[in-house]
């Protein structure tokens, strides 16, 4: 007889009754310290750098391509957004990890999400 083994169920980190837009890691801390990777391009230039401190100045010469890995941290997430005019939905959902993958395109820019 082969016997099941229950599982604890994680209790999902709840949004509700918070305003929209509010930053609420919604998944498992994987990493202790979030990992921030910024590319920067055009036609000509190819700039990559690591987060340490401080955010480049945006340049509406340039795309932009923020890697973030280890979502968990808001105020992380918070300072990104501020520094490069992203939507706070946005970063609502960039925290969501149970959101599904799509692509919005804003005035500014574009949002693309992806599941793996």
């Amino acid at each position: 007889m082969v016997k099941k083994i229950k599982l604890p169920k994680q209790k999902k980190k709840s949004k509700i009754g918070l305003p929209p837009g509010s930053l609420v890691f919604t998944g498992e801390q994987k990493m202790a310290n979030p990992h921030v990777t910024i590319i920067r391009y055009n036609a000509t230039d190819y700039q990559s750098s690591s987060f340490e401190k401080e955010l480049p100045v945006p340049d509406p010469n340039l795309v932009t391509w923020i890697d973030v890995r280890g979502i968990h941290d808001p105020e992380l997430i918070e300072k990104i957004g501020r520094n490069f005019d992203i939507h706070p939905l946005v970063l609502e959902d960039i925290m969501d990890v149970q959101q599904r993958p799509k692509f919005e395109e804003y005035e500014n820019g574009f949002y693309i999400t992806f599941r793996n």
